[in-house]
């Protein structure tokens, strides 16, 4: 309490002095009396103390707390970038791989349509093949049976024929006039067969 008392004597000392102090006055205000500055000094401290209680060590918690919630967040993130380029190169190599697949996929059926196309080349080759040696077939049939229809006709023909020379006495312009006769009508017989 004295002391209080001897701040507020020093304080009303400060402000009764004139305006123009004289030496002692400066000397006594740059350097206070014992008693004030030790005064001075305890209520430092005091409020030091008072300070670190209630606000420097709640907020050196509060730093610390957060120091290590940041460093979490970036270990989070350091971790959630490694996992990251560990499936950039996995999405990477699978998407080689598609590449790679889907080419071999093409490059197949291109292979399978050019043996597909191979094949049915081959199959409607064969296919003409038979068609045509069916065909040459009926036509040598036809040929066949043609030349069997001419030769019985001929050989009708040359019964007719034979009849008709022995059944007359021909000269020569007679001869001729049924040879002519019957060459005609050969010709006619074997054109109306070729339309059939």
């Amino acid at each position: 309490m004295e002391i209080l008392n001897q701040v507020l004597n020093g304080v009303e000392f400060i402000f009764k002095e004139s305006a123009i102090p004289d030496n002692s006055a400066i000397i006594n205000q740059i350097f206070p009396n014992l008693y004030v500055f030790i005064a001075h000094t305890i209520s430092l401290i005091f409020l030091i103390i008072l300070v670190a209680r209630l606000a420097w060590n709640p907020t050196k918690k509060y730093i610390e707390n957060r120091t290590k919630e940041i460093q979490s967040q970036l270990d989070a993130a350091d971790k959630a970038r490694l996992e990251s380029e560990k499936n950039l190169e996995i999405s990477k190599i699978k998407l080689l791989e598609s590449k790679s697949t889907a080419s071999q996929i093409i490059e197949n059926a291109q292979l399978e349509s050019e043996q597909k196309i191979k094949k049915l080349e081959k199959e409607s080759l064969d296919k003409v093949n038979h068609i045509e040696k069916e065909a040459m077939l009926k036509i040598k049939k036809e040929e066949i049976d043609l030349e069997k229809r001419m030769n019985l006709e001929v050989s009708k023909l040359a019964l007719e024929t034979a009849e008709v020379f022995l059944s007359k006495k021909i000269d020569n312009e007679e001869n001729k006039k049924i040879i002519n006769d019957i060459v005609e009508d050969l010709t006619s017989r074997i054109i109306s067969s070729k339309q059939r």
